[in-house]
């Protein structure tokens, strides 16, 4: 039996400052929704220059990634109008892809002597591969062709040394990549952006640095969520003790409970929330006490 020749690739360019689509999708969701977007890529590109996004993948995505699935749908949904992801194929196909996706893919591949396509998926004109004048497109079907056109293979079955090269660089490119994204997440999240209480009780039930700002999103959506219900602000660096005690509460009843608890994300957000919504309570009580207050001494002031 012929090896399926591999599609994906190791390893992407990841700019060290990213565009606004990603500022997007960190203004509404926070660190969980740069994370995402990431992790997204990183799926695609595993594939090749697009992956399925049935319900199912979806589904597997939601328990690999450790996310609410509405949340995830959400974060897609986001994505797909701020055109990280091609919103006409996805309708059609159900499957995430983009023109830069695409143009990234074809730069890595392009050694590659044989590469796969889709000609209904493809965004960008051009060859994918090294032998350009095999690499046909057409745009009639039958039931009886593949839908997909190859790059043929050399003659010949001579091992290049490039081929070690590109094999060195990508695993290379690998561990850099894996070392930016870290440091993206670990610049995120010093002591100053969250309060310092907080931070450190986040770093200590934390794996690493992503699952921290996992957590850290997942705080962030709890606080947006119980301000716009009792219209309040809640400044995190004020509340840093009250904060902490929340989520050290929501920490230790996650540990506690592990074997009841069926998602860890919707009881620590259930958790936050319930803590936060108190505050806010609070926060609206001593509002009314001191507006009526402020009454008695104008009503004495001008009685």
């Amino acid at each position: 039996m012929v090896r399926p020749k591999k599609q994906g690739v190791d390893y992407f360019p990841l700019d060290v400052y990213l565009d606004d689509k990603f500022k997007f999708l960190e203004i509404k969701f926070g660190l969980t929704g740069l994370a995402i977007g990431i992790k997204l890529l990183q799926r695609v590109y595993a594939q090749g220059y697009w992956c399925s996004w049935v319900e199912d993948e979806q589904l597997l995505f939601s328990n690999e990634a450790n996310i609410d699935l509405n949340t995830l749908q959400e974060i897609v949904s986001e994505c797909l109008k701020r055109d990280l992801f091609n919103e006409e194929l996805y309708n059609k196909y159900k499957i995430l892809t983009s023109r830069g996706i695409q143009k990234r893919y074809r730069e890595i591949v392009r050694r590659r002597k044989d590469v796969e396509v889709i000609e209904e998926y493809l965004l960008i004109d051009g060859i994918f591969g090294v032998n350009d004048d095999n690499n046909q497109s057409s745009g009639s079907h039958n039931d009886n062709e593949s839908t997909q056109s190859k790059v043929k293979e050399s003659k010949g079955n001579e091992i290049n040394n490039d081929t070690y090269k590109d094999t060195e660089d990508a695993d290379s490119a690998n561990r850099s990549q894996e070392i930016v994204q870290e440091e993206i997440y670990k610049d995120s999240l010093k002591e100053g952006w969250i309060p310092k209480q907080t931070h450190a009780t986040l770093l200590a039930f934390s794996e690493d640095y992503y699952q921290m700002s996992h957590w850290f999103g997942i705080i962030l959506r709890a606080k947006k969520e119980a301000e716009e219900e009792h219209q309040v602000f809640l400044p995190v660096e004020e509340i840093d003790y009250e904060l902490n005690n929340i989520v050290k509460s929501g920490f230790r009843g996650i540990y506690k409970n592990k074997n009841k608890v069926e998602n860890p994300d919707n009881y620590f957000f259930a958790s936050v929330f319930n803590g936060l919504e108190n505050i806010c309570i609070e926060l609206n009580k001593t509002e009314e006490q001191e507006f009526e207050i402020e009454e008695q001494e104008f009503d004495e002031i001008y009685a």
